[in-house]
């Protein structure tokens, strides 16, 4: 982990973080000073086994805004291990919206 205390940028392997109701794990990742974190070769899932999870969508690139969406690039479902042929262009996942149906 690199990180600059004075401009809150970074670069970060190996993180695991939870957005909303799902988990984000990314190889690799650049924090910017606004909160935001830029991925690459990440996995975002529901499933709390982090390491082998049982299905999870496989982003080639994702930006986390914390607290509010994920913004992802080209991504696939991989269920058990297994990648499915279909594609996305992008995702985006709004936290937001959880947030308000479970309070309401």
């Amino acid at each position: 982990m690199n990180y600059n205390f004075k401009t809150g940028k970074g670069f970060i392997t190996g993180v695991v973080t939870q957005q909303g109701e799902g988990y984000v794990v990314v190889e690799r990742t650049k924090k910017s000073g606004d909160n935001c974190m830029y991925m690459e070769g990440g996995r975002y899932s529901t499933c709390s086994n982090h390491e082998h999870p049982h299905f999870y969508l496989q982003l080639t690139r994702a930006k986390v805004r914390t607290g509010k969406n994920i913004v992802a690039g080209p991504s696939y479902l991989v269920i058990a291990g297994v990648p499915l042929p279909i594609g996305l262009p992008f995702g985006f996942f709004s936290l937001l919206v959880a947030l308000i149906v479970r309070v309401s």
